[in-house]
């Protein structure tokens, strides 16, 4: 019983601050995958079926996700009194290592999605073909 009334309590000062508690992505087994790095600040999000699920990083600090059609992940971040969030879509291929960047500014905030290549400078070049999108909720 008292463990009951801590967990309202949780859910209502989580959602006091503006923080969304969401159903956990499990990627179905069969379905061709490939993996984003979580390694950013924030909480990732991937859409599916019309609503933002929470994406769960491995020990490594990646999450599977369907690969070969287009999908939309993105990222919300709360912090100093203000939330920002930015989501992008792009097709992933199966096999491959994306990483998810939320950068934050005073003004706004920007998703971006690299391909993990280690012939690039960087290690990372931008996914071709990745649009803004306004989230699951458009």
């Amino acid at each position: 019983m008292m463990l009951a009334r801590y967990l309202v309590a949780v859910a209502a000062l989580g959602g006091a601050a503006g923080c969304d508690i969401l159903p956990a992505y499990r990627h179905p087994a069969g379905l061709a995958a490939a993996k984003v790095n979580l390694a950013g600040s924030g909480q990732e999000w991937i859409c599916t079926h019309g609503r933002e699920h929470a994406l769960q990083n491995d020990a490594a600090g990646y999450a599977d996700i369907p690969a070969g059609a287009r999908l939309t992940v993105g990222g919300r971040y709360y912090g100093r009194g203000r939330t920002c969030m930015a989501a992008t879509s792009f097709i992933p291929t199966a096999g491959q290592h994306y990483r998810f960047d939320l950068q934050r500014t005073a003004e706004h905030c920007v998703a971006t999605v690299y391909i993990e290549d280690p012939h690039a400078i960087t290690g990372l070049r931008q996914v071709e073909g990745a649009l803004p999108s306004p989230g699951c909720r458009f």
